[in-house]
């Protein structure tokens, strides 16, 4: 997980030097997105086992809430910094910030109790990858998760354009200050989190689509 959030942060850092070649910066925002997937990823293991199965739901909704607040501050710095000085500096100044953050990651985060380690091999992840995709209702979660985090990523980011667009014309800055309805999810995925350990998942799982839906509608 520290590998993955300092490779990030300095692939941002990277991205700040960048001028007008696209493809590279494509390529950089490509493969930077790669990395910090390992993260939630192997963020989500270590929830699961270093914490009791009946408030895993709880602990997930924090882990969720602070990815919000995470989210939120970087689009309100790049917003504010790209308005006064240029993208460059927004990107490069998100890319320090973060570097500092993972730095104290390494240093703060309890080293893992209950892991049970393996040896890794591309015949134990073929099997792994293809018992997963055997299970119907995996393989339904994994469509779930994919349609709604692209939903949701595709909406904030969709957003901005017409707005800067007439009759608008908003700035960048405002156009940022929308991601504070992130500090919603700040607090529903927590308790939203708490009532699947309570209730059922399947039921908060469903209202929380529903109010999803109605939101986009």
């Amino acid at each position: 997980m520290g590998t993955a959030l300092t490779l990030s942060a300095l692939l941002s850092i990277c991205v700040s030097f960048i001028q007008d070649d696209l493809y590279i910066l494509i390529a950089i925002r490509a493969i930077q997105g790669a990395v910090l997937a390992g993260f939630p990823a192997i963020a989500m293991a270590y929830i699961n086992e270093e914490f009791h199965p009946k408030s895993l739901g709880y602990v997930m909704g924090i882990y969720v809430s602070g990815s919000s607040i995470g989210g939120l501050a970087g689009r309100l710095i790049v917003g504010v910094l790209t308005d006064h000085f240029s993208w460059n500096i927004a990107i490069g100044s998100l890319g320090a910030l973060s570097l500092i953050i993972s730095l104290a990651f390494w240093w703060m985060l309890p080293p893992s109790q209950h892991a049970v380690r393996v040896r890794v091999s591309l015949s134990r992840i073929k099997t792994s990858l293809i018992n997963n995709l055997r299970n119907n209702r995996l393989v339904l979660l994994f469509g779930m998760a994919f349609l709604l985090m692209g939903s949701f990523v595709t909406v904030y980011n969709f957003v901005g354009i017409p707005l800067m667009g007439p009759p608008y014309h908003l700035s960048q800055t405002l156009i940022g200050f929308i991601f504070i309805i992130y500090l919603v999810g700040t607090f529903s995925s927590t308790w939203m989190g708490k009532l699947a350990d309570q209730y059922s998942r399947r039921l908060v799982l469903l209202i929380g689509i529903a109010i999803m839906l109605m939101g986009a509608l």
